[in-house]
């Protein structure tokens, strides 16, 4: 039904061309929207981006019971029937030079409700899901195992295609009956599967937090092609799935009483606490795995300087100005002191760090 989606929506263009008897138009009121895409993207592409309006208008029921609903568990398949589609409209743009078949990725845009990062819910996990944020901190883009192949350690035998958990996962147990190995793997590098990977860290909007709370923020994983798409300081809409990831825990919580294991082997000294007793503490923390990343700051807001000559687009903002105004601009910019009389301004009533007022003066002046 993806596949019949991609090859068969077009946009009605009735609405939008008032000369319905114009040359062509009914050429172009049958124009495929993702057909068209596909012929326009570049060869070393791999993602086709899907509105996601065009989808609850194509097909509700796949848009809303499965995609939207069970994201997580149809991914795979979204991706097989991108490639699918692919191999039908441009054969040459399936395979890579080398002749290895190319996986093929989707990411979605513009989904119905855009939710703030504190709604997000045990009830989101797997789902399809937007929320906006801000971004403040981004690492380095690495490479990341999916599936890995390895070679058993004691009878030579390779066990490919092993999905990792969030983690380095080796395969539970060797592949040939006769060998029971379980902890000696190899990696072999030529069977895996990797992927560009960066984390970001992604803080609530200060218009989204509420009086007397303090902000909330979240990992989110970034793949693929939307690597370097967001850069600390943009505000963006990210849409994806909620994914929970187990974590280690602390060895010493807070407010936990440290306890000290018995030194005599088979003494016991009473049952204390529930941990005893089998019932575990969980740890886990939740991660948003963004399928695409779409920046929401205004084009022309706040980025760059300001000519106060005037120029293209700058042209509002100049005459928002008036002539005083320009001559004091004009001064304060001949002004060789004007840096420390900036760091001067900065929190007066506190006496000295310099040091600390400089680099809040070069923020606030996107430095």
């Amino acid at each position: 039904r993806f596949v019949g989606f991609l090859n068969e929506y077009s946009l009605d263009l009735r609405a939008e061309d008032e000369d319905l008897g114009s040359p062509g138009f009914a050429a172009r009121a049958r124009e495929l929207v993702y057909v068209q895409q596909l012929r326009h993207i570049s060869s070393d592409s791999t993602t086709l981006t899907v509105d996601f309006g065009h989808l609850v208008e194509y097909d509700t029921d796949l848009a809303h019971e499965a995609i939207q609903t069970s994201f997580y568990r149809y991914q795979p398949f979204l991706h097989q029937a991108a490639a699918q589609f692919v191999r039908q409209h441009r054969p040459e743009m399936a395979r890579h030079v080398g002749g290895v078949e190319k996986e093929w990725w989707v990411k979605f845009v513009n989904l119905p409700q855009v939710q703030r990062l504190r709604t997000l819910k045990a009830n989101n996990i797997g789902q399809l899901a937007s929320f906006s944020g801000t971004v403040t901190r981004t690492s380095d883009v690495r490479p990341e195992l999916l599936l890995g192949c390895f070679r058993c350690g004691d009878c030579n035998e390779l066990v490919p295609n092993v999905e990792q958990q969030c983690r380095y996962t080796t395969p539970a147990i060797c592949l040939n009956e006769t060998c029971g190995n379980r902890t000696k793997w190899t990696l072999e590098k030529e069977g895996c599967k990797f992927v560009d990977w960066q984390r970001v860290r992604v803080q609530e909007n200060a218009d989204e937090v509420p009086a007397g709370s303090l902000p909330r923020s979240m990992d989110v994983i970034l793949r693929h092609e939307i690597v370097e798409e967001a850069r600390a300081g943009d505000k963006a809409i990210f849409t994806g799935t909620l994914l929970v990831v187990p974590e280690v825990a602390p060895k010493n919580m807070a407010g936990d009483r440290t306890e000290l294991s018995s030194s005599t082997k088979g003494r016991s000294d009473g049952i204390t606490g529930l941990r005893q007793l089998g019932a575990r503490e969980l740890f886990y923390r939740m991660v948003f795995v963004a399928q695409s990343v779409v920046n929401t700051a205004e084009p022309s807001g706040g980025g760059g300087a300001v000519d106060i000559r005037g120029g293209d687009g700058e042209d509002t903002v100049v005459a928002s100005f008036s002539s005083q105004e320009r001559r004091e601009i004009t001064q304060m910019a001949q002004d060789p002191h004007l840096y420390d009389k900036f760091v001067r301004s900065v929190a007066p009533t506190v006496h000295g760090h310099a040091d600390i007022k400089r680099a809040i003066t070069l923020m606030l002046f996107g430095g």
